[in-house]
């Protein structure tokens, strides 16, 4: 039971933690560092969604689809 406490103790404490500092402060900043390296994508990844990414419809466009 004393483990199961202290699980959730840990708990209360990393997921605030890891929410605040690290996916609110450092990985920004690490994007901002990282530039255009973070739209990276690997050469075999690129093929592939070459391959399987779908088409437009022939002369439709984002504004002309039908929406308001």
């Amino acid at each position: 039971m004393v483990y199961l406490k202290m699980l959730g103790l840990g708990m209360f404490v990393t997921v605030p933690v890891d929410a605040t500092l690290l996916r609110g402060a450092l990985l920004p900043a690490f994007m901002r560092l990282a530039g255009r390296a973070n739209w990276w994508t690997p050469a075999f990844y690129r093929r592939r969604l070459a391959r399987t990414a779908p088409e437009p419809a022939s002369g439709a466009t984002a504004a002309g689809r039908g929406g308001a």
